[in-house]
């Protein structure tokens, strides 16, 4: 189908569903319905639980990269000489399969 034919068609369908009876639903029916319906809980309670969780999360996130960083040595400040630096990086990587 093209998208001529398939705007068609909606225009046909439209068409038909507009010429429908509409019906409305009886007064009882409807404050049954309401009735029937869920209560809205406090949003204030589970907002502050969501916003309680995400800043444990971060403080445990933020705890444990400080953590990381005093427990790690520092390579950066062990070795301050650029040319040992570039010979390491320049260095071959030896061969894995000698020692088989």
């Amino acid at each position: 189908m093209t998208d001529a034919d398939d705007r068609h068609e909606a225009r046909r369908l439209d068409r038909l569903l507009d010429t429908a009876p509409t019906l409305a639903a009886s007064p009882l029916l409807r404050e049954r319905i309401i009735l029937a319906a869920p209560r809205p809980r406090a949003g204030a309670w589970r907002w502050l639980t969501g916003f309680s969780l995400g800043a444990g999360l971060a403080a445990a996130c933020a705890a444990g990269v400080l953590a990381g960083l005093v427990v790690a040595p520092s390579s950066a400040s062990a070795n301050l000489d650029p040319t040992e630096d570039a010979a390491m990086l320049l260095r071959e990587p030896p061969d894995v399969s000698e020692g088989r």
